[in-house]
C-alpha cells in the first residue's frame, strides 16, 4: 500500500493527523526536498527513509525512477508514504505517481495537505481573496513563464509557485498580458518557516527591488490588489523571535525543550544523529515484577519510559496496577511519565535499592544512583547525515546552535568535519552542558552553556538584530 501525503508548506504543525499517524506505521518513506526535517522523527527508527529531492537544476531521482521504487516497495508488502511538500496533487507530480500505481494495480491513498499557494501567502499576512477587491485566485506554475495563459487583470490575485528563478521572465509576462507596471507584487521566501521573509514591490520596481535581494528557494509569489492589506495584518501576526533560526544537534530524544521557541515564532530544526528504539528482548513478564514490586524505578529518557510502558500495554497490562515508585532523571522523561498519567519523583535513590530503567548508550550513569541495576530497554540506531538534514545544518544560515552532549558533537563531527560546517560554524554555538561546551572548544570553536528545562527566554539570550516582517 502507498499513501501520497501532504507535507503542507514547511511548518511541522501544519501537517494533518493522517498524515501524521501514517508517518508512525509506515516502513517506507520516500521523502522531498521541502518536507521539514522533524516530520521524520515521527518514522520509526527501523523504517527506510529515502530522500528523492529536486533542487533547482539538479534532479538525482527521475520521476521515472519514484514512480519505479513506489511500486516495488509496495510489491515487497511495505507500507509506504510518499511525503510531498505542500499538497501531492497540486503541481507535486502527485498526479503522476498516483496514474503509475494504478497502472500497476498497486493500492494506494491520497491524503491531501495544505498547499502553499493558499497557506505561504496567508503566512504574509496577505488574503488571497478579499471582499471587494479579490474574488478570483489563479495559481501558475514558474519554472516555464513563457506561453502560460495569464488572466486579464481586474480582481482577480495571482499565486506562482516556483517561480523564484524566473521574475524577470514572469514580469515581462505580465505586463504582456496587460497588467500594469503599478500593480502590487510580494515574494514570500521559506513561507510558513521562521524565518520566512516577505519582499513587496510592483510590477514596474519587481526586477531592481529582487536584484538587491534575490530571492531564495522556495519562494511564492503574489500578484494582484490583495498584496497592499498584508503589511498591517502582517504586524500583528509573527511572534517576538520571528526571524529567529535555532538549530539543535542532538542523540536520540534530547533537546525536547527547544520545541518551546516554536511558539514564540522561531525556526527549529532539531537532526538527530541516533534514534532509540525497543530492544526486541524486552520480557513482559520482568517489566511486571519492575513495575508491581515497592522497589524504585528510575527512568533517564522520555525513550526509556516509552519502552517500558508500550510494552506494559502491549501485555494486556494496566496503568493502574503500577505499584513501584517512579522517578525521572531528566526533564524528558518526567514529561513523558506525566503524559501518561504518572508522577515522579526527581529526587535521587541510595545504591541497591533501584531498578534502573534506561537506553543503552555506553554513557555514565546519573549520579545519586550508584550501585543500581542497570537495565538496558532501549537500543540505539545509528542515523545516516541525510541531504536534507545536511542541507538544514550547513547550507541554511541559523541564528544559534545548540548541542545536547559531548557525543552529539563527536558524532557530528565523524560525519563531516567541522571546517566544513559552513553555516552552523557562524551560528552562535552553544552546549546543554559544560562538558559539551569543552567538547566544541577542542575543536576550536567558541561555545556558550545552555540550560535545558530553564524556558526557551531563559536559556539562550534574546536574538540580536533579527529581522522583522
Amino acid at each position: 500500500m502507498v499513501y501520497l501525503v501532504g507535507a503542507g508548506p514547511g511548518d511541522p504543525r501544519l501537517v494533518t493527523v493522517r498524515g501524521r499517524a501514517l508517518l508512525a506505521e509506515a516502513d517506507v518513506v520516500v521523502y522531498d526536498r521541502l518536507v521539514h526535517p522533524a516530520l521524520l522523527d515521527w518514522v520509526r527508527p527501523e523504517a527506510l527513509c529515502l530522500y528523492v529531492g529536486k533542487e533547482p537544476g539538479h534532479a538525482p531521482w527521475p520521476q521515472a525512477a519514484i514512480n519505479t521504487r513506489l511500486i516495488e516497495e509496495a510489491r515487497r508488502g511495505a507500507r509506504v508514504v510518499r511525503l510531498k511538500g505542500g499538497d501531492p496533487f497540486l503541481f507535486g507530480r502527485g498526479g503522476e505517481e498516483a496514474a503509475a500505481l494504478a497502472a500497476a494495480g498497486v493500492p494506494f491513498e491520497v491524503v491531501p495537505g495544505v498547499s502553499s499557494a493558499w497557506a505561504v501567502p496567508a503566512a504574509g499576512g496577505i488574503p488571497v481573496t478579499y471582499r471587494g477587491v479579490s474574488r478570483q485566485v489563479v495559481v501558475l506554475a514558474g519554472p516555464r513563464p513563457d506561453g502560460v495563459q495569464v488572466p486579464e487583470p481586474g480582481p482577480v490575485t495571482l499565486v506562482v509557485l516556483m517561480g523564484a528563478g524566473e521574475v524577470e521572465r514572469w514580469g515581462a509576462r505580465l505586463r504582456e498580458a496587460g497588467w500594469p507596471d503599478a500593480t502590487p507584487v510580494a515574494a514570500v521566501e521559506w513561507g510558513t518557516w521562521g524565518d520566512q521573509r516577505v519582499v513587496e514591490t510592483t510590477l514596474a520596481g519587481l526586477s531592481d527591488r529582487l536584484r538587491d535581494t534575490p530571492l531564495g528557494h522556495p519562494s511564492v509569489i503574489v500578484v494582484g490588489d490583495v498584496v497592499p492589506l498584508g503589511g498591517p495584518i502582517r504586524r500583528g501576526m509573527r511572534g517576538p523571535l520571528a526571524g529567529t533560526r535555532v538549530v539543535g544537534v542532538a542523540v536520540a530524544g534530547e533537546l525536547d525543550g527547544l520545541e518551546a521557541w516554536r511558539e514564540l515564532g522561531a525556526e527549529v530544526v532539531v537532526v538527530r544523529l541516533v534514534a532509540a528504539a525497543p530492544r526486541p528482548d524486552l520480557d513482559a513478564g520482568m517489566l511486571a515484577a519492575w513495575l508491581r514490586s515497592a522497589a524504585p524505578v528510575a527512568f533517564d529518557s522520555a525513550e526509556a519510559v516509552e519502552a517500558v510502558l508500550d510494552a506494559w500495554r502491549a501485555a494486556g497490562q494496566d496503568l493502574r496496577a503500577v505499584a513501584a515508585p517512579l522517578s525521572a532523571l531528566s526533564p524528558d522523561a518526567a514529561a513523558a511519565l506525566d503524559a501518561r498519567g504518572l508522577v515522579a519523583d526527581r529526587g535521587s535513590g541510595g545504591p541497591g535499592r533501584v531498578v534502573f530503567a534506561g537506553p543503552d548508550r555506553g554513557e555514565a550513569r546519573p549520579g545519586g544512583w550508584r550501585g543500581a541495576e542497570w537495565i538496558p530497554v532501549v537500543r540505539e540506531i545509528r542515523r545516516g547525515l541525510d541531504p536534507l538534514r545536511a542541507f538544514h545544518l550547513f547550507e541554511r544560515p541559523a541564528t544559534f546552535a545548540v548541542f545536547s552532549s559531548p557525543r552529539a558533537v563527536t558524532l557530528l563531527a565523524a560525519a563531516r568535519d567541522p571546517d566544513r560546517w559552513g553555516a552552523l560554524r557562524r551560528a552562535r554555538l552553544f552546549g546543554a552542558s559544560p562538558a559539551t561546551v569543552a567538547a566544541l572548544e577542542r575543536l576550536g570553536l567558541t561555545a556558550g552553556h545552555w540550560a535545558p528545562g530553564r524556558g526557551p527566554e531563559a536559556g539562550l539570550p534574546a536574538p540580536e538584530g533579527r529581522t522583522t516582517p
